[in-house]
């Protein structure tokens, strides 16, 4: 028997007023859309007590029917989980917080032409006491508007952990500024760019200094950019002291910052804080303005002793990979804890002499990083390339167990 299933209002109007009652009364997901009269009636004959995760998309004109369905649901109900998305105003939401038992809530709003999301709405929902988690998705129409927006002054989540937001610069303003989360931990947003802002916007420039300010107290952070395809080129250029300052927070385990123009060369990584407990840390990008050498690992491996995985475009020019010897000729082995390399190429066209230079990568990531098990292609990577430094590094330990059994 299928887990979900779909069936026409109508029919379920029919089967409630055969049954006489609740249709599923140990119902514990419920998906539903509210657009024509006969879905109210349908909802009501799916209450279920132990109802815990309902997911609703809210026509316009029956708002005021679901704020009377939400009423009647939480005398009955424990729902922890409740995604809203279609038209949204401060009075349903009023009735989402009169479920306490709440712990996750998913807002998808609709906003037209130039206007943000209005945070205000988030007001209702602060003194919910079990509330750990919420996500913002916002999607443009091109209609204009002419409702006037009311941000929320302060918005004060005690046990919020959780923050996921896709929205303009200006609508993560409007609930970054004003948000007071003691506990939050972890932040992902995914900047929509609708206006291809430059450097010098002023919502995208207040925005990503608020963001460097609320990373020094997270442990995760996801900072992406909405494309338009997975093959469309960045277009919003990071400032230059955005990523080292973000790498300030001794707080942090997980840094992933994704299709934006950076600029974070070798000399940054020199002068970067030392972090105990970061153990992910990927730059994902198509333009990096002035690309890692493979020798930073060594120094990122002194900065981070907990580091697992890392993602960085390098420039795998002969020069940089054939310094490598000299690196494991002048420094000794780390005994570094790193897992997964992801390496990106700063140039696209293949490598010359692509063979020799991969066996000293390997000698050097086998030399630094002893525990490495992972070598993959990042953007523009070449994929033989890296199988072909895995296959050396499993070599290199194949001979050293060997060697080591004799010994014993």
């Amino acid at each position: 028997m299928p887990h979900m299933f779909k069936i026409e209002a109508n029919t379920w109007n029919y089967l409630a007023n055969v049954s006489g009652g609740s249709l599923i009364p140990s119902l514990r997901r419920l998906r539903a859309s509210t657009y024509e009269p006969t879905d109210m009636e349908a909802l009501y004959s799916l209450r279920s007590p132990f109802l815990t995760i309902l997911a609703l998309k809210i026509g316009q004109d029956y708002e005021n029917q679901n704020r009377s369905f939400f009423h009647v649901l939480r005398k009955t109900s424990s729902l922890y989980s409740i995604s809203v998305s279609g038209h949204l105003s401060k009075d349903l939401m009023v009735s989402v917080s009169g479920f306490h038992t709440l712990r996750r809530v998913e807002l998808s709003i609709k906003v037209k032409g130039e206007s943000s999301f209005t945070s205000e709405l988030l007001l209702p929902v602060c003194d919910l006491p079990a509330l750990e988690e919420i996500t913002i998705t916002e999607t443009f129409i091109t209609q204009r508007s002419t409702a006037k927006e009311w941000h929320a002054d302060s918005l004060p989540f005690k046990n919020l952990r959780k923050l996921f937001i896709r929205a303009s610069p200006a609508s993560i303003l409007s609930i970054l500024r004003p948000l007071q989360a003691p506990s939050l931990d972890n932040l992902e947003i995914i900047l929509v760019d609708r206006r291809q802002s430059a450097p010098g916007n002023d919502e995208m420039s207040r925005m990503l200094l608020l963001l460097k300010g609320v990373a020094q107290e997270l442990q995760n952070l996801r900072f992406s950019v909405a494309k338009s395809s997975p093959h469309s080129m960045p277009r919003i250029t990071l400032p230059e002291d955005f990523i080292p300052s973000i790498l300030k927070s001794q707080s942090l385990r997980e840094v992933q910052i994704m299709d934006f123009v950076v600029s974070f060369g070798d000399e940054d990584v020199q002068f970067l804080s030392r972090l105990e407990w970061l153990r992910v840390l990927r730059i994902h990008t198509s333009c990096f303005e002035k690309p890692l050498t493979l020798s930073s690992l060594r120094m990122m491996a002194e900065k981070y002793p907990r580091l697992e995985v890392v993602e960085f475009t390098f420039d795998q020019s002969k020069k940089n990979i054939n310094s490598l010897l000299d690196e494991i000729a002048q420094y000794p082995s780390t005994g570094h804890g790193l897992k997964r390399l992801i390496i990106g190429m700063a140039m696209s066209e293949r490598i010359p002499g692509a063979h020799t230079l991969g066996v000293f990568v390997s000698q050097f990531l086998d030399h630094f990083f002893p525990s490495l098990v992972s070598v993959q292609a990042g953007f523009r990577g070449d994929a033989g390339w890296c199988s072909g430094i895995n296959a050396s590094l499993t070599a290199y330990r194949q001979v050293r167990a060997k060697l080591n059994n004799r010994q014993g």
